[in-house]
C-alpha cells in the first residue's frame, strides 16, 4: 500500500510540476525536467539507437512540453504518459527524417558516380593515349596484361577475374599490383 501511495504521490507531484510550469514557472519546470529528463532520454535512445539523435530529440521533447504545458489534460492520462507520447512522437519523427535524408543523399550520390563514371577506354581515346597505354599493357606479362584489361577495359571486379581465369582472388590482386608498379615504371612514373 506504501508502494501504491508513493506512486501516486509521484503522479501528483508531476501534475503540480507541470501546472506550476503552465504558469510560467521556471524552477517548477527544472524539478520537471530533473524528473523526467532520464526515463525521457531513454525512451528516445532505445528508439533511434544514437546518442546525438537521443539528446537532441530530448532537448525538443522538453521545449514542446514547456510550450503546450497548458494543453495538458488531465483527464486524458498521467503527466509522464502524455511525456511518453511526446517522446514517442518524436523519434518517430526523427527516424523518418533520417531515414529520409538518408535516401537523398543515397540517390543523389548515385547520381553523381554515374554521371561522373566513364570507361577507361573512352578516357584514353578522347585523350589520344590509347594506343600509348595498349603499347605499355603488351610489355606487361600475360598473366598480369589479362587482369588490367579485364578490370580497366571490360570493368570486372576482382571476384569477377578471379571466377573468369579461374585463379584465386589473391593471384588477381598480386597480379594486379605488380601490373600497376610496372606500367608506373613503362610510362615514365616513378615505381
Amino acid at each position: 500500500m506504501a508502494q501504491a501511495l508513493s506512486i501516486t504521490d509521484s503522479a501528483e507531484r508531476l501534475k503540480q510540476l507541470l501546472a506550476c510550469s503552465a504558469a510560467g514557472g521556471q524552477d517548477c519546470f527544472e524539478a520537471l525536467y530533473d524528473e523526467l529528463a532520464p526515463l525521457i532520454y531513454t525512451l528516445a535512445f532505445r528508439m533511434l539507437t544514437n546518442q546525438a539523435h537521443a539528446e537532441e530529440v530530448t532537448q525538443e521533447i522538453f521545449l514542446e512540453v514547456w510550450q503546450k504545458a497548458p494543453l495538458y489534460n488531465p483527464d486524458k492520462g498521467s503527466v509522464k504518459g502524455w511525456v511518453c507520447t511526446i517522446t514517442h512522437r518524436r523519434a518517430i519523427d526523427r527516424v523518418r527524417s533520417t531515414q529520409a535524408a538518408y535516401q537523398r543523399d543515397l540517390v543523389e550520390g548515385a547520381k553523381h558516380f554515374s554521371e561522373s563514371y566513364q570507361p577507361i577506354d573512352q578516357v584514353l581515346e578522347a585523350s589520344g593515349n590509347r594506343q600509348w597505354v595498349g603499347g605499355a599493357i603488351e610489355q606487361l606479362p600475360e598473366g598480369q596484361a589479362q587482369v588490367v584489361y579485364l578490370a580497366y577495359f571490360r570493368g570486372m571486379t576482382q571476384q569477377q577475374i578471379a571466377d573468369h581465369l579461374n585463379i584465386p582472388v589473391g593471384t588477381v590482386k598480386s597480379r594486379m599490383k605488380q601490373a600497376l608498379n610496372n606500367l608506373r615504371c613503362i610510362l615514365g612514373g616513378t615505381a
